[in-house]
């Protein structure tokens, strides 16, 4: 009779434990789920810069190559009018 009884009180208590893992489980998960979250915020925020500073670098590189090519084509029109 005492085991019957003993086993029944551990069987509750082992439950309720169980029960209050899984809680703390399902928490930890809620949890991670949001830190994951703002990490994979955090990685497309990134990138969106390191994609618009790539764009600002290659506009400006473009537009400095066209000005140079421009002033060249300049000056060697002035050589040949010169010339005649």
């Amino acid at each position: 009779m005492y085991r019957d009884a003993h086993n029944e009180s551990k069987q509750e208590c082992c439950s309720k434990r169980d029960e209050d893992e899984k809680g703390k489980k399902d928490s930890r998960s809620k949890d991670d789920t949001k830190e994951r979250g703002r990490a994979v915020n955090n990685k497309t925020l990134i990138k969106i810069v390191v994609v618009a500073v790539v764009v600002v670098v290659v506009v400006v590189v473009v537009v400095v190559v066209v000005v140079v090519v421009a002033a060249a084509a300049v000056l060697i029109l002035r050589l040949l009018i010169s010339s005649l």
